[in-house]
């Protein structure tokens, strides 16, 4: 039932909602979150509070879930890297599983929301947001009001407290 309607079919940017794209992909990817992966300097973003700086070693769960609760770009790109995806790659599979889900003005470039060209219409991200908290994993996480982190290479083995952004 639609009170009102306007500009329906008009794509826009969707910032940090792309992040519910890269957590569905990765889902899909069937990626193992107690395995280790290190930081590195391509995977920082900025556009937000750094958690995280290369060199360091954190669990993939750590960065699905600075990610997903903290937004963290620097732990979204590395997620995406997590995979074994190339960049390319990782953003074809946001594309495809856009159009599986129906989101015909949806459209990916990466997957953190920082790049404007990340765009969808208001209908695209209601199917994206159905799709994306019918998952356990996600709901759950994005649920979270924060999380610790602790790096476990010895160099640098601060506790950090990710907040929920929402």
């Amino acid at each position: 039932f639609i009170l009102f309607e306007k500009a329906t079919g008009d794509a826009h940017a969707i910032a940090s909602l792309t992040k519910l794209m890269t957590a569905l992909v990765v889902l899909e990817s069937d990626v193992d979150f107690s395995a280790r992966y290190e930081i590195r300097a391509a995977d920082q973003r900025g556009g937000g509070v750094e958690y995280f700086i290369p060199g360091e070693d954190v669990s993939v769960g750590d960065l699905w879930n600075a990610a997903l609760v903290g937004s963290s770009n620097t732990a979204t790109m590395a997620l995406a890297r997590s995979t074994g995806l190339t960049d390319e790659e990782f953003t074809a599979r946001m594309n495809k599983k856009a159009q599986s889900l129906g989101m015909a003005e949806a459209s990916f470039v990466e997957p953190t929301g920082l790049d404007a060209s990340n765009r969808a219409t208001a209908r695209d991200v209601l199917l994206l947001a159905r799709a994306a908290f019918a998952m356990d994993d996600i709901r759950q996480t994005v649920t979270k009001e924060q999380i610790e982190v602790i790096p476990k290479n010895p160099k640098n083995r601060k506790r950090r407290i990710v907040k929920s952004t929402d």
